[in-house]
């Protein structure tokens, strides 16, 4: 007569199959696991990879800076269907951080925004309009700025303050300056209004223009400190017309507080005598107030201004 299984070898075999079946389990999980990490580091590399083609293509690294994954699908480096993470399945929408040292790069994927600046959009278009906020947060403090004009691809700016003249840096106690040489432009211009502001030395080739090196040493720490690239002039009168300005009577009242708080220079010439800047001041005693273009004797130091520089930067540099 055969014998059949007895309780505690039925649950033995039970016992056995169920860890065979765990273990099974784990090491298909683990592989899976693995093949996951391992795609998603390839598809890391890749977006690394396509913010070097990028940054060899077209330049955008002189000093560190980084680039959105956005970025680079709008560019065209990525397909804007081949950047899911293995891992999760959902979209990769990171950064790639350029760093240089000694002429050569290296790219970083990152989660978290490297860019330096980032837009205060009031009404949520995405896109930097005139009057908004535009905040950097740089290795070496914060600089703020207004946006002037937007072409869709370099954003103009003013800077919140004046720029000290001793630390190039924007100071909200304010650093007037006055040019009392009369070198601020060049000669050759016969027509005025006109923008002179520029570089230029004596015969011995000293600076002469205190603006033109307090406006260079700020871009120079801009560029130093966090943002890639960016250029800077002081304003210009055809920019104040399209801030509001009214150009003919030199009556900027139409415009946002902004644009004149505080006070500060600009790059055009009225004639070859005198310079435009802009303050908010009391027009005949009474207690309205106005903002008004003023031509001044640039060599009389009782009509000192800031200077507040426009700069501009690539879009690409705000987050």
């Amino acid at each position: 007569m055969n014998k059949g299984f007895t309780l505690v070898e039925l649950l033995a075999v039970i016992v056995l199959v169920s860890i065979i079946a765990l273990i099974t389990v784990v090491s298909v999980n683990s592989t899976v696991s693995d093949t996951k990490n391992t795609l998603s580091s390839t598809q890391i590399k890749n977006i690394e990879r396509a913010a070097e083609s990028y940054n060899i293509r077209e330049g955008i690294a002189i000093n560190d800076t980084c680039v959105s994954v956005t970025e680079l699908i709008e560019k065209g480096y990525i397909e804007a269907n081949s950047v899911q993470d293995p891992k999760n399945r959902e979209e990769m929408t990171g950064y790639v951080k350029i760093t240089s040292a000694s002429n050569q790069y290296s790219y970083k994927y990152q989660e978290e925004s490297c860019k330096a600046c980032k837009l205060t959009d009031s009404d949520s278009d995405n896109f930097a309009d005139m009057g908004e906020m535009i905040t950097c947060s740089l290795t070496d403090g914060t600089e703020k700025f207004y946006v002037v004009e937007n072409d869709g691809t370099n954003i103009q700016m003013l800077t919140e303050y004046h720029v000290d003249k001793d630390n190039y840096r924007q100071n909200s106690s304010g650093s007037y300056v006055g040019f009392s040489t009369t070198n601020y432009w060049s000669s050759t211009v016969s027509q005025y209004p006109a923008y002179v502001y520029g570089d230029y030395k004596d015969e011995e080739g000293v600076q002469q223009n205190l603006a033109f090196t307090i406006v260079e040493e700020y871009v120079s720490y801009l560029k130093s400190n966090g943002i890639s690239e960016a250029t800077g002039k002081l304003m210009q009168y055809e920019q104040a017309a399209l801030l509001g300005c009214d150009i003919e009577i030199g009556d900027c009242s139409s415009a946002p507080i902004w644009v004149s708080v505080p006070k500060y220079w600009f790059g055009a010439a009225y004639d070859d005598q005198k310079v435009y800047y802009l303050e908010r001041y009391t027009i005949n005693g009474d207690d309205q107030l106005h903002v008004a273009f003023r031509a001044s004797f640039y060599d009389f130091h009782d009509y000192d201004r800031g200077v507040r520089p426009v700069i501009t930067i690539s879009k690409n540099e705000i987050d």
